[in-house]
């Protein structure tokens, strides 16, 4: 059986793929890793719980059920393993939680409503309600080539207009590549405007500016 027994990260400029064994130890740092990326994106704390918890009750659930013993696995030689995938992409951040573990009919997936849950006092079930009502969007594919994926989709926050100083660094910047002509001053802001106005989305930080990984991940004891 092959296994994974560490965090593996591997980056680029807007994505970050996680691998990790499919252990409930492991949870804390995934939860950690999620927080400050979203956070370094900009989105505002209630939002940054929302996008933690919906997570974490995937991979919970990854492991407690996909994963559990008995459960018929897309590949079976392997140990349990949660390959996740996070990238920014026309102004959405895509969080794609994939597993080799049992598949399930998640569009027939109709739970009782929660008010129902509670008053019928079930201790759980709530996890589908939690995802679905946290995320923007939330999507479930299955094949026996790539396993299973839970896809979750959060709408990035709104980008702030650029600023005056902003687009006054910017015009200067113009009129210096330019050569320095006078007469244009109007031009070069109102480009450097249009330029700032249409910026492309959110970066992803996955890294600070000495190349390390934001997140220290210690392997799970």
């Amino acid at each position: 059986m092959s296994e994974l027994n560490k965090i593996v990260l591997k980056q680029s400029a807007n994505e970050l793929s996680v691998y990790t064994p499919g252990h409930s130890c492991y949870l804390e740092q995934i939860r950690t890793l999620v927080c400050a990326l979203t956070r370094k994106i900009g989105f505002p704390e209630d939002e940054v719980a929302k996008i933690e918890i919906a997570v974490d009750e995937v991979c919970s659930n990854i492991i407690q059920h996909a994963y559990a013993a008995g459960a018929k696995w897309c590949w079976p030689d392997r140990s349990p393993e949660i390959r996740m995938n996070l990238r920014v992409k026309q102004n959405q951040l895509i969080i794609a939680i994939n597993h080799h573990g049992a598949s399930f009919d998640y569009a027939a997936c109709c739970p009782k409503s929660i008010d129902v849950r509670l008053q019928e006092l079930h201790p759980d079930g709530y996890g589908i309600f939690i995802i679905r009502k946290f995320m923007d969007e939330v999507g479930y594919t299955s094949s026996a080539t790539t396993g299973n994926t839970i896809h979750l989709i959060k709408h990035l926050p709104a980008c702030p207009p650029p600023t005056h100083p902003e687009i006054a660094a910017r015009a200067y910047e113009l009129y210096v590549q330019r050569g320095r002509r006078d007469g244009h001053a109007w031009d070069d802001w109102l480009q450097a405007q249009a330029e700032l106005t249409q910026r492309s989305g959110i970066r992803l930080p996955l890294t600070e500016e000495s190349g390390r990984a934001l997140i220290e991940t210690p392997q799970c004891q």
